[in-house]
């Protein structure tokens, strides 16, 4: 009875997660939904943490809707934000015969800060209800910062997954699987950083 108890769990979490998958894509089809909706599987996926149920379509909706305007801000920005590096290595570094190197570097590292805030942003939205996104991005970066080596793990499992969709596309449908790790990462992350604000006595925010 046990092994069937723990049997029809594993499958009542995997159809979940599938549905959540089908949810976020189907959301995402209009392409300027992208953010509300990877946000929303986020919200979702702490929803299930912090509550123990399993309701999907209900929780995605009130977290698409909860966080639509805020989070569209905050892709406007990091769509903004990506440009900058676009720019440097296609227009701007090839025209460049003084201080390329340095130039090189500095876009190297603004691509990089970029990224690890990047995998970072929505599980940040997703925690947080402040509308300001700037707030978010600041929190984001912050996160991804203090814990570099966590960060860099979510980026590499970003760039595996995103590798694995390319050569196969249909594992896009286990796609809120990655969400769930990079979300385990993040409050990793969360965790450390509380430790380090309790053991140096910080009361402000990352």
């Amino acid at each position: 009875m046990t092994l069937l108890k723990n049997l029809h769990e594993t499958f009542g979490t995997v159809v979940n997660y599938l549905f959540l998958n089908l949810l976020w894509l189907v959301f995402s089809l209009p392409v300027v939904t992208i953010p509300a909706s990877a946000t929303a599987m986020f919200g979702v996926i702490n929803y299930w943490k912090n509550t123990g149920e399993e309701d999907v379509i209900r929780p995605f909706i009130t977290e698409f809707k909860r966080y639509f305007f805020s989070s569209q801000k905050v892709g406007v920005i990091f769509l903004g934000l990506g440009l900058i590096p676009l720019t440097g290595f296609f227009y701007v570094l090839p025209k460049l015969n003084n201080f390329e190197n340095m130039v090189l570097i500095l876009l190297i590292s603004f691509t990089l800060i970029y990224l690890l805030t990047t995998v970072f942003i929505f599980p940040a939205l997703s925690r947080n209800d402040h509308v300001n996104s700037f707030y978010t991005i600041r929190y984001a970066f912050l996160v991804s910062i203090s814990q570099f080596h966590i960060a860099m793990i979510a980026l590499a499992v970003t760039a595996a997954m995103i590798l694995v969709v390319y050569v196969f596309p249909i594992t896009l449908f286990i796609g809120s699987s990655m969400a769930l790790v990079i979300n385990l990462l993040f409050t990793r992350a969360l965790d450390k950083v509380d430790l380090l604000k309790q053991k140096y006595g910080l009361a402000e925010e990352v």
